[in-house]
């Protein structure tokens, strides 16, 4: 496939997937070609960046394993949160919808916010 004969020349391919559980419900060949990006593609260069709704994550846990780093949203449901991170301490309920986000680190969660990039300009 592309991806095995792609060579890193100065630059990385960033493969961006809305909704992972495409995949999941894909046919065997391209879960096997995800499945061959999610292990081996970041040492060649190409990082694919993936979204789950977390409503429907349950189809697709078995992917997520695959995955060393996952940003989070706000989620409301602690169990639904414990699940997706493996942790009980992210408080994923009380992040500021759209703006701000958490990144699970072995010394413990990273929040971060989204700066607006349509902030209205106040006329004179």
């Amino acid at each position: 496939s592309w991806a095995e004969s792609y060579r890193r020349r100065h630059s990385f391919v960033l493969l961006l997937i809305d909704d992972l559980r495409l995949f999941a419900e894909a046919g065997a060949e391209a879960q096997h070609n995800l499945r061959y990006l999610l292990m081996y593609g970041p040492e060649k260069g190409i990082w694919p960046v993936v979204t789950v709704n977390a409503d429907r994550a349950a189809g697709v846990l078995a992917w997520l394993d695959h995955f060393r780093t996952r940003i989070f949203a706000r989620l409301e449901r602690p169990a639904l949160a414990e699940s997706l991170s493996g942790s009980p301490r992210g408080d994923l309920g009380r992040l500021l919808p759209g703006v701000q986000y958490a990144l699970q680190r072995p010394a413990g969660w990273l929040r971060f916010w989204i700066p607006a990039l349509w902030q209205e300009r106040s006329e004179s």
